[in-house]
């Protein structure tokens, strides 16, 4: 894992190496990765809770919808509620709204997180704006977005 981003530390490898790499181990990281790649098409740099919340469920639902689950917890409140929705139990504003209150907390802090550290390159901040909680999108994900690799993600 070392040589990896020792010998191509590029925007493209520290995304990559989230995948690969990311000591997050639930589906959340592969969800949220797409998540971001859409936020960095857009023009915004804070990105509230709320906001995040309908493009994350979706990602969550698709991936989750295809048999694809990674978590090491017994049981997971958010899992549930993302179930619960595909079984027509709840629904959508009320996946929205377990997403905003318990979906990013196993995530956010712990996406740039690999094995012997943090990457080098972030591609947002954890912050906050007035009372409202979020993230601010850094130069590393529009640029990415601009990579001619952007499509293997």
């Amino acid at each position: 894992m070392n040589n990896y981003l020792e010998n191509d530390n590029t925007l493209e490898s520290n995304f990559r190496s989230i995948y690969l790499f990311g000591r997050n181990v639930a589906t959340y990281k592969f969800a949220f990765a797409k998540t971001l790649l859409v936020l960095g098409e857009s023009n915004k740099s804070f990105v509230s809770l709320e906001e995040l919340s309908p493009i994350f469920a979706r990602y969550m639902l698709e991936h989750i919808g295809n048999g694809k689950r990674q978590i090491t917890s017994q049981s997971s409140k958010f899992i549930s509620a993302l179930d619960l929705f595909h079984q027509n139990q709840i629904t959508w504003e009320q996946l929205l709204e377990v997403t905003e209150k318990l979906g990013f907390n196993n995530v956010i802090d712990a996406f740039h997180n690999i094995p012997n550290g943090g990457l080098d390159k972030r591609f947002y901040e954890k912050s906050i704006q007035g009372k409202t909680i979020g993230i601010t999108l850094t130069d590393s994900v529009y640029l990415l977005n601009e990579s001619s690799q952007k499509k293997i993600y």
